[in-house]
């Protein structure tokens, strides 16, 4: 039974100052030792061993703006993440684990996770399929990383049933997805384990997730101003698993490339005040998600942003940093 014995808009409160990777000192602040599903619920640990529930305020974070940049803006951006009262991100690949020459750089990487930890952030890192394979970099990131208290999970590809026969097959990739599952808990038996799914999986697909050893089953849910009954379906799917969102949102540009700016934050308002868990997709523009309307509902991907390619706000931030702070971000558990 849960008591509310603290209500707390990020997962972080007082304790002894510690030392993360011998680098930084951090103080008032919970080491994450652990994350698993329970109960409908993201429960974690923390380093006094006491569990709290933990609700997602999420930003999808992919900062290679233009193809061209990878990590370099991340110190600009952390501001513009708490700005709108998120308390964690998401990723598509780990920030840092490479640049534009596909090395692996581990400084970087450290360098990022300490950054996020610092300013009380959370992440989910993703994985790609081609990231997953047998030694890969997702086993080199998460042997190096892994346990790293900013992580909260890990993500493994990206609503790829949408792409099956085009990439490759759905047999294929869940072969790979319960290999790299099997591989990661080895590194990580402690964190959760998630996939994104497009839309609302069905009873079979859960199945097939589950029977891959995906701990925690997100969906990207894009249907307008609202959700539906998407809630209220998935539970009769998963008597286990929260209702998370792992994107949803509304561009501030229709497919003419009017300024629909105030929808946007019409949108993210119902949205947000609907979700249990949720990323908001995405923080800034990026120019090269192209100028197509990628549904009626939704607008021009290139301007899914809260924040414009410059950083400069939206009129959609306040309302999402409105909305974000009526939400805990985290309860401790009796």
């Amino acid at each position: 039974m849960l008591k509310k014995l603290f209500i707390l808009p990020v997962l972080f409160v007082v304790c002894a100052s510690v030392r993360i990777n011998a680098e930084i000192e951090v103080d008032d602040q919970i080491i994450i030792t652990k994350s698993r599903i329970q109960d409908r619920k993201i429960i974690i640990t923390d380093n006094l061993g006491k569990d709290i529930n933990y609700r997602i305020k999420g930003i999808c974070f992919s900062p290679d703006i233009d193809g061209e940049i990878f990590y370099e803006t991340y110190l600009k951006d952390i501001p513009l993440i708490r700005g709108a009262g998120a308390n964690s991100i998401k990723t598509y690949r780990p920030l840092g684990a490479y640049n534009a020459r596909g090395e692996f750089d581990h400084q970087k990487t450290r360098d990022i996770l300490n950054a996020f930890f610092k300013n009380k952030i959370t992440a989910s890192v993703g994985f790609s399929y081609e990231d997953m394979a047998e030694g890969g970099l997702m086993e080199q990131y998460l042997a190096a990383f892994g346990n790293h208290p900013a992580i909260l999970m890990i993500v493994l590809g990206n609503e790829y049933n949408y792409h099956y026969g085009e990439w490759f097959t759905k047999e294929e990739w869940l072969s790979q997805l319960k290999s790299a599952v099997k591989r990661a808990k080895r590194h990580i038996p402690n964190k959760i384990i998630a996939v994104a799914h497009g839309e609302m999986p069905s009873k079979q697909e859960y199945k097939e997730y589950t029977s891959a050893g995906a701990d925690f089953i997100m969906m990207n849910m894009y249907r307008g101003s609202n959700f539906g009954f998407s809630k209220d379906n998935w539970n009769k799917i998963s008597k286990h698993m929260p209702w998370g969102v792992s994107e949803f949102g509304r561009s501030s540009l229709d497919a003419a490339g009017k300024d629909t700016s105030k929808l946007q934050s019409s949108e993210l308002q119902t949205l947000i005040r609907s979700m249990d868990h949720g990323y908001l997709f995405t923080l800034v523009d990026d120019p090269a998600k192209g100028d197509m309307e990628i549904s009626p509902v939704i607008g021009r991907e290139d301007a899914m942003g809260i924040y414009h390619k410059d950083g400069k706000p939206k009129i959609a931030v306040k309302t999402v940093k409105t909305e974000y702070d009526k939400i805990p971000g985290a309860v401790y558990i009796d």
